[in-house]
């Protein structure tokens, strides 16, 4: 059996699909263009390459302000959308939205350092015990210092 056989795709594991390709996971194999990776299979005769389409922060943060989340933490995309929609907002740099210092992303904690004041933390507007939702449109970026200073 060779690459090209429907049968020896099955037998690999994979999920054969029509016109020569197939899935497993999120890797998508061709037979005639190799492996690429992606979250969706190529049908050749469709000429689909299994390219997403790729959202702006705009679509990003109203498809995740669509879940509710209400009284959750931000899930890591949240996170991330809300210290994007920042760094956008201020010409490229995330800013603490009460003090207006510039922020960096922090690093992992390590036992007997204090983090630096500057470190960026993704804070609710609402409170999570008031019901706030852990979508972006209620996330604000704040410095380590104004975040504990609220709490």
């Amino acid at each position: 059996m060779g690459p090209e056989d429907p049968i020896a795709d099955v037998v690999a594991g994979g999920i054969f699909i029509a016109g020569g390709s197939y899935a497993l996971g999120t890797l998508i194999y061709d037979h005639v263009n190799g492996p690429s990776l992606s979250s969706a299979a190529s049908s050749p005769d469709k000429g689909s390459q299994g390219t997403k389409k790729t959202l702006t922060l705009e679509e990003r943060a109203a498809k995740l302000d669509k879940k509710p989340r209400d009284g959750q933490d931000f899930t890591p995309t949240g996170k991330k959308v809300v210290k994007e929609q920042n760094s956008e907002k201020n010409g490229g740099k995330m800013k603490c939205a009460n003090c207006e210092i510039e922020v960096k992303n922090g690093k992992k904690h390590e036992r007997g350092v204090k983090p630096s004041s500057d470190e960026a933390h993704v804070d609710h507007k609402k409170r999570k015990r008031e019901g706030g939702s852990g979508t972006p449109n209620n996330g604000q970026v704040l410095c380590r210092g104004c975040n504990l200073d609220k709490h």
